[in-house]
């Protein structure tokens, strides 16, 4: 895994765009770039960034709404607003609605650098925490049930086990950003992008094999 900051530039200037792109990769950072809220989107539900350079007046999803978003799922990213020199409203808003600084245009590369490096350094406290939670939430499951019918008749408990794990368990572990590691028998090894999704699953997972179990024996 590559181990340098990943920063996301969203801007809907192809030219600019990439002059951002570019001079931060010359940086050491890593650095995707994306001209819209909705490219946004796809992105960060795939792997979110350390910081992203966002700017404000961007077509259909604006930078304010953007922020909120980015705001609300994380508190670990770190939100950089590009404002217009002339728009104060602009910069008063963009922190209101959860970004760390702003930089306004026309900047100098310099300046970028040292708001960017200030705002990941602001961050990189809660990003290791972040980092032990992730380590935290590998999570070992012995679904509910299982070893004990695996006794009794491991056969038949395996089928059920198939069945449960395409109808419940793996949607479940899906819809939670979960990941399965690996499967022995009955035991299953998921990891999850944070301890509190993990909690999640499990108490959904185990809330879904309770009500199996307690329902009409199974054919």
């Amino acid at each position: 895994m590559d181990p340098r900051p990943h920063i996301v530039v969203v801007e809907d200037e192809a030219t600019q765009r990439q002059l951002l792109a570019d001079y931060l990769a010359e940086q050491n950072f890593r650095v995707s770039a994306v001209d819209s809220g909705a490219a946004l989107h796809r992105l960060v539900e795939h792997e979110p960034p350390a910081l992203v350079l966002l700017d404000v007046h961007l077509p259909g999803e604006d930078g304010f709404a953007l922020a909120r978003w980015l705001r609300e799922r994380s508190g670990r990213i770190g939100i950089i607003m590009v404002t217009s020199a002339a728009d104060t409203v602009d910069r008063v808003v963009g922190l209101e609605t959860g970004a760390d600084d702003y930089i306004t245009k026309p900047f100098q590369p310099r300046e970028l650098l040292a708001r960017v490096k200030s705002v990941l350094r602001r961050g990189m406290p809660e990003r290791e925490a972040a980092a032990a939670r992730r380590i935290a939430a590998i999570l070992a499951a012995d679904v509910a049930g299982y070893s004990r019918l695996m006794e009794a008749d491991e056969e038949g408990t395996l089928v059920a086990l198939k069945r449960h794990r395409g109808e419940l368990i793996d949607p479940k572990i899906k819809e939670h950003r979960g990941r399965i590691v690996k499967t022995t028998g009955d035991g299953m090894l998921v990891e999850f992008a944070s301890a509190l999704d993990a909690v999640r699953c499990a108490v959904v997972v185990q809330r879904g094999m309770a009500a199996v179990f307690s329902g009409p024996p199974e054919r």
